[in-house]
């Protein structure tokens, strides 16, 4: 896996926990 897909996986994770947590 290159530095980039992880970087979007990582980034798309972090979209889904921000907006779980926002509510």
């Amino acid at each position: 896996m290159n530095e980039d897909n992880l970087n979007m996986e990582i980034r798309k994770f972090l979209k889904k926990v921000g907006i779980s947590s926002q509510r």
